[in-house]
């Protein structure tokens, strides 16, 4: 049995390596305020690795701290592409949609992702935020919340997906 790799193995080895670690050294920059240095680390990893989920939730938490939510919902949603039963990416998808104006949309994700699982104080505290505006007009110069956005909160609850029980 031969135990030596290809290179081409070697290869994928390397690029995994240094795209968990450049994530880890984007997510540390994002953390101690070196938002354009984040910004262009975690560019860096999805030149790599496309799909990545953590590089491409971060760049929409970077575009909506920007107030940007527009510019963040292709991310947020390649993020939850990747990974549909991490509950943040959903609340993200869908706080970045009612904060662009797209309440209608958001009212649909929030309910198809209830319908997975998805359940949690933030979706609670996320489903009235959309139900009060829907109920009453809300002035455009009230301050906009992303509560959503802030997943490390430590006395948040974080949403989670429940997996459908076996049959």
């Amino acid at each position: 049995m031969n135990t030596q790799m290809t290179e081409a193995e070697l290869s994928q080895q390397a690029a995994i390596l240094i795209v968990y670690e450049g994530f880890q050294f984007a997510t540390a920059q994002h953390q101690a305020g070196e938002l354009t240095e984040a910004e262009r680390l975690y560019h860096s990893i999805l030149r790599v690795d496309p799909a990545h989920p953590g590089a491409n939730h971060n760049l929409g938490i970077l575009a909506a701290s920007r107030n940007q939510f527009a510019d963040a919902l292709p991310f947020f949603l390649a993020a939850l592409d990747f990974d549909p039963s991490c509950g943040q990416y959903w609340l993200s998808y869908v706080d970045a949609l009612f904060l662009s104006g797209q309440e209608d949309d958001a009212r649909h994700v929030l309910a198809l992702a209830r319908a997975q699982g998805l359940e949690g104080e933030s979706v609670e505290m996320l489903a009235a935020r959309i139900g009060a505006a829907h109920a009453s007009e809300v002035s455009s110069d009230q301050p906009v919340s992303t509560s959503a956005f802030a997943d490390d909160s430590p006395q948040r609850k974080p949403a989670k997906v429940k997996k459908p029980a076996k049959k």
